[in-house]
């Protein structure tokens, strides 16, 4: 037993480093984020967003979602699913967005999301290097939002379920506390007080998982331009976030995206910049950058989004090459804007 925790240990910060995700630990596959969207812009989406991954990013932008809203994401590793097996990343959000007046609320949107981390087929050997089988290991986290709009302004709340799970000769598995729901895990507003500025802030809090293991404590504070809204002749949306990570470096997030259209279809072009904010105690860390982009088109109710995530610069934590995402997002129905 207390051989195959440590070995489930081990794959978790393994994987974690060669994703190049930063923080290690319980879900930390969750720190490359939801959605292609909000990867492709950087993850520069803690004021911007407006689909069903709020759920992850900040639960407030729920109730910029399309009155029902369901969205399928698959991420996909290249190089180290090619290297370490069979990896998957399955994700799933939907929304309500309720626009009609309930119990004297304007606007009210529920939302629920899922995100995995899936292994299969690990190998397994004793200190003797005799080999003991194959075993699986998973971690999955589900997210349950609820958020409101008081005038200009738009709060979320986010509850947080975690399961880890390390299935072989002998099965281990930690759950979230039965308290877990005592109290919103994750916080956020968005405050949009002109039509073309957004200002957002999400608060995650740390939550533990049995008795070996907690997700880190975050804070993520972003801004939104929405030129378009400004000059009709230059439709692109800026997006700069600061993000800060509980025993890590903090890191700044640029977003790019420029909207256009064929017949009835909206097409979209994305650029996003991912970096490492340097100090004095982690200048060694500059270097780890990640820029993305992606692409968008959506019609009257189907659409489709794919996202390219790449580290700039390889380091010894990944020696082979630079890190390869690829990520796809189905969606269906359209946004709500101010009504």
């Amino acid at each position: 037993m207390k051989f195959l925790y440590v070995s489930a240990l081990m794959v978790t910060f393994t994987l974690g480093q060669a994703l190049g995700q930063g923080a290690t630990g319980a879900a930390s596959f969750l720190s490359r984020g939801m959605g292609a969207r909000g990867i492709s812009l950087g993850s520069a989406y803690a004021a911007i967003v407006d689909d069903a991954s709020a759920v992850y990013w900040n639960p407030a932008g729920l109730t910029y979602a399309s009155r029902f809203h369901v969205m399928v994401s698959d991420l996909v590793d290249i190089r180290v699913s090619s290297s370490f097996g069979e990896i998957q990343y399955p994700q799933l959000a939907m929304s309500l967005n309720r626009t009609r007046p309930l119990f004297g609320i304007r606007r009210l949107a529920v939302g629920l999301g899922y995100a995995g981390f899936l292994v299969q087929d690990i190998t397994n050997y004793d200190k003797n290097a005799n080999y003991l089988g194959n075993s699986d290991f998973s971690e999955s986290a589900v997210f349950l939002s609820l958020a409101t709009q008081i005038r200009a302004m738009r709060i979320g709340m986010s509850w947080k379920y975690f399961k880890q799970d390390f299935t072989g000769a002998t099965s281990f598995s930690q759950t979230t506390d039965l308290s877990s729901m005592g109290k919103p895990h994750d916080f956020g507003i968005i405050i949009e007080p002109v039509s073309w500025l957004k200002i957002g802030l999400v608060i995650r809090d740390s939550v533990r998982i049995g008795s070996f293991d907690c997700t880190p404590r975050e804070a993520q504070m972003g801004f939104g331009l929405d030129i378009g809204k400004l000059w009709q002749r230059v439709p692109v949306q800026i997006s700069v976030d600061l993000r800060g990570v509980s025993n890590d470096a903090d890191r700044l997030l640029i977003g790019f995206e420029y909207r256009g259209s064929l017949g009835n279809r909206e097409l979209h072009a994305r650029l996003g910049l991912n970096t490492v904010l340097a100090n004095e105690q982690s200048s060694h860390l500059s270097r780890d950058a990640k820029v993305a982009f992606g692409f968008g088109i959506r019609g009257n109710y189907l659409g489709l989004d794919i996202g390219w995530l790449q580290e700039i610069f390889p380091n010894l934590l990944s020696p082979y090459s630079t890190m390869v995402v690829v990520t796809t997002n189905v969606s269906f129905g359209r946004n709500i804007r101010n009504e």
